[in-house]
């Protein structure tokens, strides 16, 4: 179902990229944001607000949370870069804003992994910024669960005093 309030109204000029992004939503049940540095508007989808644990405001369900809001779901090693990435932002400083992954810490405890990639509409530096939220933990603990496979390996053949070689068939 499509509601119109995603296609209609909006901050700056962001009003009229809102229905696109609402329709790859539905198609590929992505998240995305929309954020206004010069207001601190914009706009998040459901899934947005489910990614980073968060409930949207009942009276402005499609609100961006606060900085800070957002700011206390970040995982404490990953605060700076987090800080950094929203600073590029409000700043105005990139008109792409490359891939931050970070931690994100959910209300039941849980940690989830997200990268989020973002430009500036119509690639104008003082444009609003649009982009999708991608939940990367399976990733994450796949490379995490390698790199351990790698030392326990490692710590085994030193014990071993035994060789290894690697071949590329």
């Amino acid at each position: 179902i499509l509601n119109e309030h995603h296609i209609a109204g909006g901050s700056r000029d962001g009003g009229a990229h809102r229905g696109a992004f609402t329709l790859v939503t539905l198609v590929q049940n992505n998240t995305y944001l929309l954020r206004d540095p010069a207001t601190a508007g914009g706009y998040w989808n459901a899934q947005m607000f489910d990614l980073f644990g968060l409930a949207p405001d009942p009276l402005q369900p499609t609100t961006p949370p606060p900085f800070e809001r957002v700011a206390e779901r970040i995982h404490p090693d990953d605060q700076a870069r987090y800080q950094a990435y929203w600073r590029a932002i409000r700043d105005l400083r990139e008109v792409a804003l490359p891939d931050r992954p970070m931690r994100v810490l959910l209300p039941d405890g849980a940690v989830r992994w997200l990268t989020v990639r973002a430009q500036r509409i119509d690639g104008r530096i003082d444009a609003p910024v649009a982009g999708v939220a991608i939940d990367i933990t399976d990733r994450m603990q796949s490379e995490q669960r390698a790199e351990e496979n790698a030392r326990r390996l490692q710590v085994a053949s030193e014990a071993g005093r035994i060789g290894l070689s690697e071949r590329n068939l």
